[in-house]
């Protein structure tokens, strides 16, 4: 649409355009049209804004940013030039939000006297910059392991239902075929957070792209913020730089965590609170090192994070730090084994440290109680939406625990796909999910179904939460769904209660043959141990039984193996193996190598030497493996059926 003056009139109009440009020149000192957007910079020159005139009454001008929201500068407190500012953020910003950003400066929870002061509301320094916090590591406190009570247990308080659409809903296609999909985070109350990354060249045409910015470190990081209940997308945004990964989203479903994403040991060691701005921007609050004090790269980097009310819980393979969010100031530090479980009401964290389990008091920073528990190495963790059971997960067996008291209800052996740091997806007190779709019933001890096709599944409560991507072919979807349901609830029942469906269960004859092992002593003790494990998962131990649990050594001749920070060493493989067979083919087995995953040596012995004490058979899974209560017949698939996901839906 255009407007025509009459010639007669178009003196007039020009001589008013003149004077309206010359008060703008006047007033702000650049000369910009109310309907442009420009830059606007402070008298300082440390501050700067992206926006149009909204309105000015001669002294303070106000201006319409990008996402609607508007900010007011008194005139006299404008640069006179529009060159952006370099320098550092200074005590206040006039830019004065309208509105109330989400990161509001809070009475700082302990004092650590150098960190940087607390952000100014608005969040960001420097006119999109985040705000550094230096760190006094020296003055974080160091929780004691000093358990307050003896008896191991919490009553944990169930959350309020939340309803989810399960019809699925459209989100925005990928960018392009490198766009990859990083992370993907839910909070409490139905918001969904995915977050990509891709190249400059590969977002060029979906979003706009600043002159210069082709550098092939610099990368383009957006996100989908979308809301599962509504079932609508809230917010696109991205930004444009250096790279990040999402890491959590606070259950006020607008702020959340990132931390730095680059190739190589102590690239990942900076962690960013960022927040949305409207439906397309984003504000980066500050920014800080954590394990920025560790003596060694790799421990420096951030695995994992977890927003728990006002903190933010943060860690890396053997550490946890939990911040204050409002001031970004560190409040207090705790070895840990891997990613801890958080209890629904975020008042508990339960983790694995030297072989305990112990529970977390997160408002206090002190642990409540503590018990042995020896699973070998740092397990994936999930409690149910109940808070009454925890399950633990490491290396293939699984354990589940009454929270209450600490006492052991289920444990048995069984294969699933986890990530340590991906945790357990606890349904309820019986059905937990992989991150990968994978659904077992712990108390059948099987894996019942397989949900396949996701590029990401989440939960809240007992409802999965499915993200269904069909790459830049099209739009993706979120689609939710109460697990395992009514439906299939039933039909897995009456399939399982079928007379022969499981080879092994309680009752069942079963045939001990430790013809393999060549060490008679070993032999004896072997068949020993087994037989007491097989009677107490109420098994009869028969020589006609027409089950067999088998157990073996192989030899399997030289094997080189290089050790990272030693070198390579030869060792004498051999392989043990434990195994239920049925009408010839292995319903269920487990196995194990005398070759080690960590080789400890003295320098005066050398690294051969000590390679030479492993060139034996081990025993250890005859002795420790957990045998299952209950095996399927054995079959092609490794479940009872699937259900596929796409984006109209659930197959």
């Amino acid at each position: 649409m255009y407007a025509y003056c009459h010639p007669a009139r178009r003196i007039r109009c020009a001589i008013r355009q003149l004077l309206l440009a010359a008060a703008a020149v006047f007033l702000c000192g650049s000369f910009v049209l109310a309907d442009e957007a420009r830059t606007w910079t402070d008298s300082t020159g440390k501050f700067t804004i992206v926006g149009k005139i909204a309105s000015n009454d001669g002294k303070t001008v106000k201006i319409e940013k990008s996402d609607g929201k508007t900010v007011s500068i008194p005139i006299d407190k404008l640069s006179k030039t529009d060159q952006q500012y370099l320098a550092s953020m200074s005590d206040a910003n006039p830019f004065e939000e309208v509105e109330e950003s989400p990161f509001q400066p809070e009475e700082p929870a302990m004092n650590n006297d150098a960190a940087a002061p607390a952000p100014a509301a608005g969040g960001a320094a420097n006119g999109g910059q985040p705000r550094e916090i230096r760190i006094n590591y020296n003055g974080i406190r160091n929780v004691d392991f000093e358990p307050q009570n003896d008896d191991f247990g919490i009553e944990v308080t169930p959350l309020p239902e939340v309803k989810l659409r399960t019809k699925p809903f459209s989100v925005p296609p990928n960018f392009g075929f490198w766009d990859k999909l990083e992370g993907m985070k839910v909070s409490a109350n139905g918001r969904v957070l995915l977050g990509f990354e891709t190249e400059v060249k590969n977002a060029a045409g979906h979003i706009p792209i600043p002159v210069g910015a082709n550098d092939k470190d610099t990368r383009v990081i957006h996100f989908t913020l979308a809301d599962a209940v509504a079932g609508k997308v809230l917010s696109e945004a991205h930004f444009i730089g250096e790279g990040f990964r999402l890491l959590a989203l606070h259950d006020d479903g607008v702020r959340f965590a990132v931390r730095s994403e680059k190739f190589g040991f102590g690239n990942a060691k900076t962690l960013e609170i960022w927040a949305f701005n409207g439906p397309k921007s984003i504000v980066r609050g500050f920014r800080l090192e954590p394990f920025g004090d560790a003596d060694w790269d790799p421990r420096k980097d951030i695995q994992w994070a977890e927003f728990v009310g006002d903190r933010l819980l943060v860690g890396r393979d053997d550490r946890m730090m939990a911040i204050n969010i409002a001031d970004g100031r560190p409040q207090y530090q705790l070895p840990v084994g891997g990613k801890p479980a958080i209890t629904p009401d975020k008042k508990h964290v339960v983790f694995w440290q030297e072989k305990h389990l112990a529970i977390l008091d997160v408002a206090t920073g002190k642990i409540i109680c503590a018990m042995p528990f020896d699973c070998g190495r740092c397990p994936a963790m999930g409690i149910d939406p109940t808070g009454k059971h925890l399950v633990c997960l490491a290396n293939n067996e699984l354990t589940k625990f009454n929270l209450q008291n600490g006492e052991i209800e289920t444990q048995f052996t069984i294969e699933m796909s986890m990530n340590q740091n991906g945790g357990i997806i606890v349904l309820d007190d019986r059905y937990i999910l992989s991150p990968n779709g994978e659904l077992c019933d712990m108390q059948n001890q099987v894996k019942a179904w397989n949900f396949s096709g996701a590029a990401r599944i989440k939960n809240i409560g007992n409802t999965a939460i499915f993200y269904k991507s069909e790459g830049d072919k099209g739009n993706g979807a979120i689609m939710s769904q109460e697990l395992p349901g009514a439906a299939l609830s039933k039909h897995l029942d009456e399939v399982m209660s079928k007379p022969g469906f499981f080879c092994v269960e309680p009752g069942v004859k079963v045939r001990l043959d430790v013809d393999a092992i060549t060490d008679q002593q070993k032999k004896q003790e072997i068949l020993a141990a087994l037989f007491k494990k097989l009677e107490a998962n109420g098994n009869v131990v028969d020589p006609n039984g027409e089950v067999i649990l088998k157990a073996s050594v192989e030899s399997k001749g030289p094997k080189e193996v290089n050790f990272w920070g030693g070198g390579k060493v030869t060792f004498q493989e051999y392989v043990s193996r434990l195994e239920f067979i049925y009408q010839g083919k292995t319903a269920w087995a487990r196995s194990g190598t005398n070759i080690p995953g960590v080789l400890q040596y003295d320098r005066n012995e050398g690294l051969n030497a000590a390679a030479a004490k492993h060139n034996h058979p081990s025993y250890y899974i005859f002795e420790n493996a957990v045998l299952p209560r209950k095996v399927v017949k054995p079959s092609d698939k490794s479940e009872l059926g699937a259900t596929r996901v796409t984006v109209t839906g659930l197959k």
